[in-house]
C-alpha cells in the first residue's frame, strides 16, 4: 500500500508512531509513504507522478491518500499540465532541499516573522485544559476548520482541488491501484469545547463543510472516503478518561502517537481491509 500527505501521512511522531511503521508493523502490510510535510494537495498530485514508476504494485493494492481540513483548501495549487512544470534539473533539486531544511528552521521562522513585523505568538491561542495543562490552537485553524460546504465550493481553489482529486483517481486507477481518501480534522474540531469555552467533551462530531463536499466528490469519482473528525470526537473523551492522554500533542497540530494509533486501526478497517 501506499500513503500520500502532508505532515500528518508523514507524522508528527517518531518514526516508529507512523502510519506507515504502524500498518507494516501491526497489520504486516507492504508500505510505501509518499507523503511531504508542507505539501498542498497539488504538489502531492505530483510528487505521486514523479514517482509513479518506481512502484510496484498488485491485485489489491491501495493508496490512502490523507487530506486535511484545516489548510488544504488555502495551499498552492499549480498547472494540472505536468509536462508544462518547470522540472528542476540537478543543481536546482539540490538547492531546493537546502531551502527546505533552511525553511523548517526554528531560527530562520523566527527572523521571518521579525522582518514581517509579525509576532507569531498571536496566532497561537492558549486554554487551561481539564489537568490545568496549557492547551495550544492556531487562531487560523479556528476559522477554516469550520467553513460551510457553501463556502468551501466558492473557494477560489475549489475547482483546482477537485481537479487534482481527479487526477490522483485516474493516476491510481492506471496503474491498477484502488484510492481511498482519509480527512483529518484539524485539533480545533476535536477539542473544540476547549477554546470555545464550553462543556467538556461537548464538541460537534457533524461532518465539517469541508467533509461534506469531500464525501460528493468522493462519491462521485467512486473514491472511498474516510472523515476522522467524528470517531475522534468520541475517542478523544474515552483516551483521556482511561488514560489521561490526548489525541494530538497539546503544543502542536498534530496527532500524537495515541491519535496516530487509534486512526491507523481505523484507516486499516475502513480503507484497506
Amino acid at each position: 500500500m501506499f500513503i500520500l500527505g502532508d505532515s500528518f501521512g508523514g507524522g508528527g511522531v517518531s518514526q516508529e508512531y507512523t502510519w506507515s511503521s504502524i500498518l507494516a508493523r501491526d497489520y504486516h502490510l507492504n508500505t510505501y509513504n509518499l507523503s511531504v510535510p508542507a505539501s498542498s494537495p497539488w504538489q502531492e498530485y505530483v510528487n505521486l507522478w514523479a514517482e509513479k514508476d518506481r512502484f510496484k504494485t498488485r491485485a489489491g493494492t491501495v493508496l490512502v491518500w490523507q487530506l486535511f481540513t484545516g489548510n488544504d483548501l488555502d495551499e498552492y495549487y499549480g498547472s494540472m499540465d505536468i509536462n508544462a512544470l518547470p522540472w528542476c534539473g540537478r543543481l536546482r533539486a539540490w538547492l531546493n532541499r537546502l531551502n527546505a531544511v533552511r525553511a523548517r528552521s526554528p531560527i530562520h521562522y523566527l527572523m521571518a516573522s521579525i522582518w514581517a513585523k509579525h509576532d507569531a505568538r498571536a496566532d497561537v491561542l492558549a486554554k487551561d485544559f481539564l489537568n490545568g495543562r496549557k492547551l495550544l490552537f492556531y487562531k487560523p485553524y479556528t476559522e477554516t476548520s469550520f467553513r460551510t460546504s457553501e463556502q468551501i465550493t466558492a473557494h477560489q481553489n475549489y475547482a483546482a482541488l477537485r481537479a487534482t482529486i481527479h487526477a490522483v483517481k485516474e493516476l491510481a486507477a492506471a496503474r491498477g491501484i484502488r484510492l481511498g481518501i482519509v480527512l483529518v480534522p484539524a485539533k480545533e474540531e476535536v477539542y473544540s469545547w476547549v477554546w470555545q469555552n464550553s462543556p467538556p467533551w461537548t464538541a460537534d462530531s457533524a461532518p465539517s463543510g469541508f467533509s461534506v463536499v469531500l464525501a460528493r466528490l468522493c462519491a462521485e469519482e467512486g473514491i472511498g472516503f474516510l472523515d476522522l473528525k467524528p470517531p475522534l470526537i468520541k475517542e478523544s473523551r474515552r483516551t483521556y478518561e482511561e488514560t489521561g492522554q490526548l489525541l494530538y500533542w497539546y503544543d502542536d497540530t498534530h496527532l500524537s502517537t495515541h491519535g496516530n494509533l487509534f486512526t491507523a486501526t481505523l484507516i486499516y478497517n475502513e480503507l484497506i481491509r
